[in-house]
């Protein structure tokens, strides 16, 4: 059976990866493993494709021997971003296909030769839609990462001691000492099969992203697992949450432009919504994209 490798990066949780083996262990018509790049350097004669989620994985490009999709599901962030898209796109080898998780991704890593491409954007697991406990333990839960979202620390505190958070991710030592309080659960990091009895035991989602490119362009993971999971949702505004919450008209719980919140819009709060599961889950995402559809056929017709 051909086998294709799937680069799981470091120290990034990589929903999309994971979504991709399960979708191709469904079909079953070729083999995909997960491995760190590392692990997969020493073993790829054993491979005839590997897809790889680039971040400066670039240069370890030159010890690639076989053919490689590019993902791009972000561009650069933090200081010096445009650089670092150069460095992604110059010094990687030519791949046989690229995805990017929008066009405006696709802008930004402005490539100029034919390589074919698709947009895979991001979707939910299956598990997540679910109705939430009718009694749950926690009124709010935050989920995902706190390094580099200014003001988000700020914002979970401002929030009165009376009602109970949970925060899900990595945490640093000094950001446990601030949001050292007797309201606040930190559950640090859960694996992916955990994730859904959690959501189900919160009243509320809590999304604070930066109002700041590429981060407020792209689509936030935990608003549709919030959405899917029947989580009330909490959120700053920015381009792409104004853009989405429109386009399924769906009236969130908006913070104020200090990041603060109206509790009485929590008492208040009666809007219900499911997220189609049809249009948002990964199976739905992956079979739309093309991708697998790909992938099959270079592994048994182009290669």
């Amino acid at each position: 059976m051909k086998k294709i490798a799937l680069i799981m990066p470091h120290h990034a949780y990589a929903p999309e990866v994971l979504a991709l083996k399960d979708y191709i262990d469904l079909k079953g018509e070729f083999k995909a493993d997960i491995l760190s790049l590392e692990e997969f350097i020493e073993v790829q004669s054993n491979y005839e494709l590997v897809y790889i989620e680039m971040g400066f994985i670039a240069l370890w490009n030159f010890k690639i021997k076989i053919p490689q999709i590019h993902s791009y599901a972000t561009s650069s962030t933090g200081k010096h971003k445009h650089l670092k898209n150069q460095i992604k796109k110059y010094l990687s080898k030519k791949p046989v296909l690229r995805t990017f998780l929008d066009k405006g991704v696709q802008n930004r890593m402005n490539f100029k030769d034919n390589t074919p491409f698709l947009y895979r954007d991001m979707g939910v697991d299956n598990a997540f839609f679910q109705k939430p406990n009718e009694f749950p333990e926690y009124d709010i839960l935050y989920c995902g990462s706190i390094s580099g979202r200014n003001g988000l620390i700020e914002s979970l505190l401002s929030i009165p001691n009376t009602y109970t958070i949970a925060i899900v991710g990595r945490t640093t030592e000094s950001e446990r000492k601030l949001l050292k309080a007797d309201n606040i659960t930190l559950m640090g990091e859960v694996s992916r099969k955990n994730l859904p009895q959690i959501y189900k035991n919160a009243r509320f989602g809590f999304n604070y992203t930066p109002d700041i490119d590429p981060y407020n362009i792209q689509t936030s993971t935990k608003v549709l697992e919030y959405l899917a999971s029947g989580l009330y949702v909490i959120s700053n505004r920015y381009k792409w949450v104004d853009t989405f919450f429109e386009d399924i008209s769906y009236q969130p719980i908006w913070l104020n432009s200090d990041g603060e919140l109206d509790t009485l819009s929590l008492i208040n709060y009666k809007e219900e919504f499911l997220l189609p599961i049809e249009r948002y889950s990964w199976d739905s995402i992956i079979s739309c994209s093309g991708l697998y559809e790909f992938l099959r056929d270079f592994l048994y017709e182009g290669n």
